[in-house]
């Protein structure tokens, strides 16, 4: 009822919704990058689309996703980095790396958005 009254029915955030609930598997709700996301929605919406709908079901009102980042090293592992310093190195341009305390060079190629399901979204799974 909230997405409909916020977006509308017809919304890609609607749509996104929808498909989340009708793809998820119990269990399945641990890590969503966006090109995943944009899958879900079959090319009907733009990438940017989707990342607001992705960002508003993260949000305090609806609560379904979390937002979160990773860091892909030049080794092609991946490693979660807090959001919280993300969100700061974007405005300071500088992010250190959490295991050295270095600045790490050019991170903004490396660092790289996704969401998990929260509690609320894993019950509606299981629901389903």
């Amino acid at each position: 009822t909230r997405i409909i009254e916020d977006w509308g029915k017809n919304s890609c955030t609607m749509f996104l919704f929808c498909q989340l609930l009708e793809q998820l598997k119990p269990g399945a709700t641990r890590y969503f990058p966006l090109h995943y996301l944009a899958n879900l929605v079959q090319d009907r919406y733009r990438v940017k689309e989707v990342e607001d709908a992705a960002r508003y079901l993260a949000g305090e009102r609806i609560g379904l996703l979390n937002l979160a980042f990773e860091m892909i090293g030049e080794d092609n592992n991946s490693r979660d980095i807090e959001t919280d310093a993300v969100l700061k190195s974007l405005e300071d341009g500088i992010l250190l790396n959490p295991d050295t305390g270095e600045e790490i060079e050019d991170f903004e190629s490396k660092i790289f958005m996704y969401f998990h399901g929260t509690e609320i979204l894993q019950n509606l799974v299981k629901e389903e």
